[in-house]
C-alpha cells in the first residue's frame, strides 16, 4: 500500500474499530451474525474449523487484521487475504448479509428481476425482542 492517507485510515479504523463493540451493556456489531431459519446462529467453516456468533465476529476481525499486518507471502495471510474478498460478497460473511453479489447485472442486463438481491435471514427476527448476552 502506498498511499499515506490510506495507511492512516486503516490504522485509525484498526485502533478504534472492529467487527463488534460492546458498550455500556450494548452489542454493536457490523452488518449482521449469519442465522439459520429458526433464528440460531448458523455455523460458518473458515477454513477447517467452524465458527458461529460470538466466535464468528472475533475470527472474521483477527482474519481482517491478519490480512494487514501479517508479512507478505506468509499462508496465514495469503488466506486471509482471500477471505477479504469472501467478507465483500461471500453469502455466510457477517459483512455482506445478501444471498448474492448483482453488481453486474445492475450495470449490464435490463430485467429488473435478475437484479433483486435477498438479504439474510436476521431481517425476520430484527424486529423480535431480543436479549443479548455480552461474551
Amino acid at each position: 500500500m502506498n498511499s499515506e492517507k490510506l495507511k492512516k485510515h486503516m490504522r485509525c479504523l484498526f485502533t478504534y474499530g472492529g467487527m463488534y463493540l460492546v458498550c455500556n451493556s450494548n452489542l454493536l456489531y457490523h452488518a449482521s451474525v449469519p442465522l439459520n431459519e429458526d433464528g440460531s446462529f448458523k455455523h460458518v467453516r473458515i477454513g477447517k474449523k467452524e465458527y458461529w456468533g460470538h466466535k464468528l465476529l472475533q475470527k472474521t476481525d483477527q482474519l481482517i487484521r491478519t490480512a494487514y499486518f501479517d508479512e507478505d507471502g506468509s499462508e496465514e495471510k495469503n488466506f486471509a487475504l482471500d477471505y477479504m474478498w469472501y467478507m465483500w460478497c461471500g453469502p455466510d460473511a457477517p459483512s455482506f448479509d445478501k444471498d448474492k453479489m448483482a453488481t453486474f447485472e445492475r450495470y449490464f442486463v435490463a430485467d429488473k428481476a435478475l437484479h433483486k438481491r435477498t438479504r439474510v435471514i436476521i431481517i425476520r427476527f430484527a424486529t423480535a425482542p431480543i436479549s443479548v448476552t455480552v461474551f
